[in-house]
């Protein structure tokens, strides 16, 4: 769109084509003071009358739009129309360019012709914008999740549920924050005495919200059974069961040799229910079993091979027991003595060469096997011992206690009827 100036008008070219005429009227404000305003008339006024007497070309009236226009610039109507029209150079040296388009010369006037006065609004610079107020960030997982734990400080077994619930809707990269307060608030605590120990998810607060996560808090979990502390450890270790994974099995093969001996009273436990509830601990089993005869291995870590395989009734530890039979290591033959008599309910003294005939003969067969066969012996406490070990198998052969020879038989025959 383009324009020039035409005997005090404006010719203004549409992208159409079209020109339109406009007259420019610009209310313009007096600054003067006020004793001179009350005496002559502002210089605008003065000239806007001698441009009105030299020919200009009469006001037209205004619409009711441009009425309500300039009301809001707050200047009358009636004022409005009073005021000529100025020169364009006045106009915009007064109140800044009209945003009109280019100006181009003046051309001829087409068809369409259109009269219009433009009023420009005053504009107020001196009222800033307000500053939109700054955006509060959401809560972040870190806070989150510290303030869930700091409520899991006070909580008892049954009022857990809501927090527990919460850590999962932050998801996994909440854990790190539960390792780092581990094991927080203790329901159970080992320094006190206790008959048995406890499952992993039931000692505190925080190990529920482990427990919670499942195979994802694996890798937490192992972490934590190789901490320096060692309550992290000794917690983490009954936990294990509770989040099974292979990582955390072979830290809990570690924990068999623990410096702690209640975290390796915890790792034989969670050993047993793992062999309950998941089985595959072949892996954990095997290295014990090859390592236990190894006199030329430090005799600790036997030691604890010896306890661990006992407390498992491995039935495949039954050569590696029989060659640890040591007749210069007494502790060492003790407890393997001790571990062949619960897992087979025979006696047959603690030298090796005493066992080498019957584990030759029987290794191949099953356990309940060599349980049943013990029945049948002369002694009351190994007849104990295998109707208890067969009641952990699942046949109640506690009728064979106390019982004659040929009732003790038809217990034999009952029970490898139910085991084979």
């Amino acid at each position: 769109m383009g324009g020039a100036k035409q005997d005090g008008r404006y010719s203004l070219r549409t992208p159409s084509g079209a020109v339109r005429e406009e007259v420019v009227c610009v209310p313009q404000f007096d600054a003067r003071p006020e004793s001179l305003r009350a005496t002559a008339p502002p210089p605008e006024v003065e000239r806007g009358a001698r441009r009105g007497a030299s020919g200009a070309p009469p006001k037209a009236a205004l619409t009711p739009a441009e009425e309500e226009e300039g009301a809001s610039s707050g200047l009358d109507v009636e004022d409005a129309l009073e005021l000529p029209a100025l020169d364009v150079d006045e106009a915009l040296e007064l109140q800044g360019e009209p945003e009109l388009g280019e100006l181009e010369p003046a051309r001829q006037p087409r068809s369409v012709h259109s009269e219009e006065r433009l009023v420009v609004p005053r504009f107020d610079a001196r009222q800033p914008t307000k500053p939109a107020p700054p955006a509060v960030p959401a809560p972040t997982v870190a806070h989150r999740a510290k303030k869930l734990i700091e409520q899991l400080r006070s909580v008892g077994p049954e009022d857990e549920g809501p927090a527990v619930a919460a850590f999962r809707t932050l998801g996994p990269d909440a854990l790190p924050f539960v390792a780092e307060a581990f094991p927080g608030l203790c329901w159970f605590d080992r320094r006190l005495p206790f008959k048995s120990l406890p499952r992993g998810r039931d000692t505190g607060p925080l190990a529920r919200v482990l427990a919670g996560f499942g195979r994802e808090a694996v890798g937490t979990v192992a972490t934590l059974m190789r901490a320096p502390q060692t309550d992290q450890r000794f917690y983490a270790t009954l936990l294990s069961v509770d989040v099974p994974g292979d990582e955390v099995l072979e830290a809990l093969a570690e924990r068999v040799l623990d410096s702690d001996l209640q975290t390796f009273d915890a790792a034989c436990v969670s050993l047993e229910r793992w062999a309950a509830e998941h089985g595959a601990l072949e892996g954990v089993l095997a290295p014990m079993r090859e390592q236990l005869p190894m006199a030329h291995i430090d005799r600790g870590p036997r030691l604890r091979y010896v306890t661990a395989l006992h407390r498992l009734r491995d039935p495949g530890a039954l050569v590696a027991l029989a060659r640890a039979l040591d007749p210069f290591d007494a502790e060492m033959a003790e407890r393997a003595h001790l571990a062949l008599r619960t897992l087979t309910g025979h006696d047959f003294g603690a030298r090796p060469e005493d066992w080498a005939k019957w584990v030759k003969k029987n290794a191949s067969k099953p356990r309940h096997r060599w349980l049943a066969d013990a029945l049948l012996g002369d002694d009351a406490m190994l007849i104990h011992t295998a109707a208890h070990e067969l009641l952990t198998l699942g046949f109640d052969a506690r009728a064979a206690l106390d019982a004659s020879p040929r009732d003790r038989k038809k217990v034999r025959k009952a029970a490898l009827r139910a085991l084979d």
